[in-house]
């Protein structure tokens, strides 16, 4: 079922402009990397969307091998999507209840990838506006965020 989800997310987010393989995925412009991770469970069948936003201007880095780890905003996918939060949750449910499922599985995957608040937080979530807006909006509260990243954005001098 992970390779599937994998194989999946992988083509949905090639066609958003990411670039990546393996559960790894990145799309960069100049001012920031965005990553999102495919990550399966130590302890079963369930696995997790990540998701990283690292600012170049805090920190260099090697764009093509940057991990959501190593990111200046690190959370789960379903702390940005609140609209999609049941159907995220249902996707570890799937692959440990109902395996047999794939389509269920799959049509789940396409509209969470393919909605336009996923698109719009991601591109808001690379400009320092946007993350500034997330971040001050309370939307971010979800997530594991860096003390620069944190000045950065809730300084309105920037």
């Amino acid at each position: 079922m992970y390779r599937t989800i994998c194989r999946r997310v992988g083509t949905l987010l090639l066609r958003l402009g990411f670039k990546g393989n393996d559960g790894d995925y990145r799309k960069v412009n100049q001012i920031s990397v965005l990553v999102i991770n495919i990550q399966k469970s130590s302890f079963g069948d369930d696995f997790f969307f990540n998701l990283g936003v690292f600012f170049r201007s805090l920190s260099g880095c090697d764009e093509k091998k940057v991990k959501h780890n190593q990111c200046h905003i690190n959370m789960r996918l379903e702390h940005l999507l609140l609209e999609w939060q049941d159907d995220i949750l249902f996707f570890g449910l799937l692959s440990e209840e109902n395996e047999n499922d794939e389509g269920a599985l799959i049509h789940k995957i396409d509209n969470v990838f393919n909605s336009n608040e996923l698109i719009e937080r991601c591109d808001q979530l690379m400009t320092l506006s946007g993350a500034r807006e997330l971040y001050r909006s309370g939307i971010l509260s979800g997530g594991l965020l860096h003390k620069d990243v944190r000045r950065l954005l809730g300084d309105s001098a920037h």
